[in-house]
């Protein structure tokens, strides 16, 4: 009868290697290191200090909103320099590099990177984090000559709750029943597409 070899151990079956070859000591050496939950956490968190240290010496905080003059300085910043975000924010001179890397991949997720102007089609976070069925639906609204289809229109919106047909209208336009809720939730939808036309100026 033939002979079974015997089984090999797991030890025998790695090749063996020279004295003097780095694996020979270090079996795992070659092996692709994979960073644990906790490195993962402590890398993120010595970023966030990091970003919040250098906004801290600039004078912001690291949630302080942006202001229009900020972003300008940002999107001209990447124009020159590209993605060399320490650059970026050197020319910005009010933020860390790691928030106008964090802002300006914002910005381009959301498409607010596209110039504005009055005949831009009107759509949905114009230049804020406001959003709601409502404004969705504002485009499509007909009352007359009155259908918002641009930012320019929605910037030129009438909130003179003194005309009975503004009343009327302003409250249709929000799906509102109650008129100060109406003022109240247009009026931002007014500031922001003002906002949005004076900053692409």
């Amino acid at each position: 009868m033939r002979a079974t070899r015997a089984k090999r151990t797991l030890a025998q079956q790695v090749p063996r290697l020279r004295p003097n070859h780095p694996r020979a000591t270090n079996p795992s050496s070659h092996m692709l290191h994979v960073p644990s939950q906790e490195e993962s956490g402590n890398k993120r968190r010595k970023t966030l200090q990091d970003n919040k240290l250098a906004a801290a010496q600039n004078g912001t905080k690291h949630d302080d909103p942006w202001s229009s003059d900020e972003l300008k300085k940002l999107i001209k910043a990447f124009e020159a320099c590209g993605n060399r975000w320490k650059d970026v924010a050197a020319r910005v001179g009010s933020r860390s590099a790691g928030q106008c890397k964090e802002q300006y991949r914002y910005l381009r997720r959301v498409k607010r990177l596209e110039p504005i102007s009055e005949t831009t089609p009107l759509r949905p976070l114009i230049w804020s984090k406001f959003y709601n069925k409502a404004f969705d639906r504002c485009v499509a609204e007909h009352l007359g000559d009155k259908k918002i289809t641009t930012v320019g229109q929605l910037a030129a919106l009438d909130l003179d709750v003194s005309k009975p047909e503004n009343k009327i209208y302003l409250m249709k336009l929000t799906e509102q029943t109650q008129l100060r809720n109406a003022v109240r939730m247009a009026t931002p939808w007014k500031e922001k597409a003002t906002e949005a036309i004076a900053f692409w100026r």
